[in-house]
């Protein structure tokens, strides 16, 4: 693994250590801020956020799975899909079918006109529901009660630089954590989501800044 030259950010001839790539860019990540590192050990170790966690496994475990669209209706009437959750597409075959084609529901004679927000929310809620096993809804619940802001360092949407915040999960759970700004977001993957690595990078940053003062 090849290692690089760590220096402190606006200051010239500031060496102060030998790092990894991924450490280095975590670092970075984090613009060099100890309190936000902190933070993520905090957001980290906190106890599993209680968002519906119960109706998620419900719905996994029983044989009735809920179409945003039109309501509960046994597994049987969802294509199958590898990449969700419970292994089965968001919506209904009926649903899914109309929703792509325009086609009519039911006896409604005139064709679905979505317009171009209504399908945005609809995919946007779809990929929810498929990716991380919840809906826009829940999603936007989680959103309030964080302010719209980053869970680590506090930044709002409209602050970020990519003016979006993210959804967070554990990826060997599986397990929804919280909304965080890209940086941050990209610092916990640099950090492979080890504790250690982080506490050791608070440690290493706090030695070299007791130095240069």
């Amino acid at each position: 693994m090849k290692l690089y030259i760590d220096h402190e950010h606006g200051k010239k001839h500031s060496h102060r250590g030998l790092i990894c790539c991924g450490c280095n860019f975590m670092i970075g990540d984090f613009n060099e801020k100890i309190d936000n590192i902190e933070n993520t050990i905090s957001y980290l170790e906190k106890e599993e956020d209680a968002i519906i966690k119960a109706e998620i496994e419900s719905e996994i475990n029983s044989r009735i799975k809920q179409c945003p669209r039109c309501g509960d209706k046994d597994k049987s009437h969802f294509h199958k899909n590898k990449r969700t959750r419970d292994g089965l597409q968001c919506y209904c075959n009926k649903c899914g079918a109309e929703i792509q084609r325009g086609e009519p529901i039911g006896n409604n004679k005139k064709k679905i006109k979505l317009s171009k927000k209504e399908r945005k929310i609809l995919v946007r809620d779809r990929n929810f529901k498929a990716k991380y096993g919840i809906t826009l809804d829940q999603y936007n619940e989680l959103f309030d009660r964080q302010n719209g802001r980053c869970a680590i360092c506090k930044i709002s949407e409209i602050e970020s630089k990519r003016k979006k915040l993210h959804l967070d999960h554990d990826h060997s759970s599986g397990r929804i954590r919280g909304i965080l700004c890209s940086s941050c977001n990209a610092a916990i993957g640099h950090s492979y989501e080890n504790i250690n690595i982080l506490k050791n990078a608070v440690i290493y940053l706090k030695k070299y800044k007791n130095i240069s003062e």
